[in-house]
């Protein structure tokens, strides 16, 4: 059962409990006080108007739980039918109850600050004309009765539309997370498989290139392509669930390697490996970039290097081969300006001196992570290093 339902099912049996509670009192005075019963009119034959009344008013409320508060040319028709209950009720018996019910369907109807004016004039002059010759204390408890039914009934309906503007909200909530989540496997599985199919690719070119004149090789390189496709499996499904993130290391490592076996010559010059705090995205950003320049340039050589600047973490990488027509940057590229600038970064990419690409990215470090990371970074560095001039030979 939806939220408006539910709420409107509760304001209903409020709305319809209160009007009637003032009838059970009028009845309740024949026993307990008849003197004042017999000054009172009978309200009795006044139940079969009450219907139509009543019924306008839960329509009314649960018209506006499901679309807001209605315009004037909508209102007035309502209050008109419900006054014209009102004239006639008052032909047959001097009662308050369908003015008490007009009054309510005001304060549903109308919008503020004006409703609870009218209600007030309309109930205070309702008691008052009804009640004019009966003994002032009896007056004053059907005034404050009335107002009391009011403004329990108006606190009742303002409660359902906060229930319903809050599940209301609970479902945007739900729909922008699914929303935020696709947009997260979408560009993990970008950034992810993206240098990895590129490697299967170069791969098998090369399989297909030695097949002829070296097959030892060839079958070599087939394997290489299946443990390849295996572990793009298995980074798939890390990627589904959320758990895969690169390690900067191991993404400097096999970078340099893949772009040396594309015939693209790799110098590396590591002068920092970022913290803790930065290492993932810097990670996704030299994925990426290794990706584009195998994938769209015809470069000869790379450059990658880092530092750090300025409490900043700095890499960039540059390649010649640079084709001529150059599109709109693509979702990898704008998938890492939008993680570095979740923690402050940016990125910056476009021609260079010399008919060369540059891709720019800059991210702060943690301030309390300075001591550490200079640490960090002397042996990282020498780490790294070791391992690129093995692999890459710069």
């Amino acid at each position: 059962m939806r939220t408006i339902e539910r709420s409107g099912y509760f304001v209903a049996v409020v709305e319809i409990g209160f009007p009637l509670s003032l009838l059970a009192w009028r009845f309740s005075l024949r026993h307990a006080s008849p003197a004042l019963a017999e000054r009172l009119e009978p309200v009795g034959h006044i139940l079969p108007l009450l219907v139509a009344p009543l019924a306008i008013l839960i329509w009314s409320t649960l018209r506006r739980l499901r679309r807001g508060l209605p315009a004037w040319r909508w209102t007035l028709p309502v209050l008109a039918v419900q006054l014209g209950f009102v004239i006639f009720g008052e032909w047959h018996a001097n009662t308050t109850i369908l003015t008490l019910l007009f009054g309510c369907t005001m304060l549903v109807t109308v919008r503020e600050p004006w409703s609870w004016p009218l209600f007030g004039a309309v109930i205070t002059g309702s008691v008052v004309a009804s009640s004019w010759a009966s003994p002032w204390p009896a007056m004053l408890g059907l005034l404050l009765h009335n107002l009391l039914v009011g403004a329990v009934i108006y606190a009742v309906v303002r409660m359902a539309e906060m229930a319903v503007a809050l599940r209301r909200a609970q479902d945007q909530l739900a729909g922008f997370a699914v929303v935020q989540e696709r947009a997260r496997v979408s560009r993990d599985l970008h950034d992810t498989l993206g240098q990895a199919l590129t490697a299967i690719g170069l791969r098998a070119e090369l399989a297909a290139r030695l097949m002829a004149a070296s097959p030892g090789r060839a079958a070599t390189e087939i394997q290489v392509v299946q443990e390849l496709t295996e572990q793009t499996l298995d980074d798939v499904r890390l990627v589904a669930r959320g758990a895969w993130q690169p390690v900067f290391e191991d993404e400097l490592t096999t970078g340099t390697a893949l772009l040396e076996s594309a015939g693209v010559r790799c110098g590396a010059q590591v002068g920092a490996i970022p913290d803790e705090r930065t290492a993932r995205v810097a990670g996704w950003a030299l994925r990426e970039g290794i990706t584009n320049v195998l994938k769209h340039s015809k470069a000869r050589r790379c450059l990658l290097q880092t530092e750090i600047r300025n409490g900043r973490f700095r890499l960039m990488i540059e390649n010649d081969g640079v084709r001529r027509h150059q599109g709109q940057p693509g979702n990898g590229l704008i998938g890492i300006t939008d993680r570095a600038g979740r923690l402050g970064g940016a990125v910056r990419f476009g021609p260079a001196a010399g008919g060369r690409f540059r891709l720019m990215v800059e991210i702060p470090i943690g301030e309390d992570d300075d001591g550490a990371d200079q640490g960090r970074g002397g042996r990282g560095h020498a780490s790294a290093a070791r391992r690129l001039d093995r692999v890459a030979g710069s």
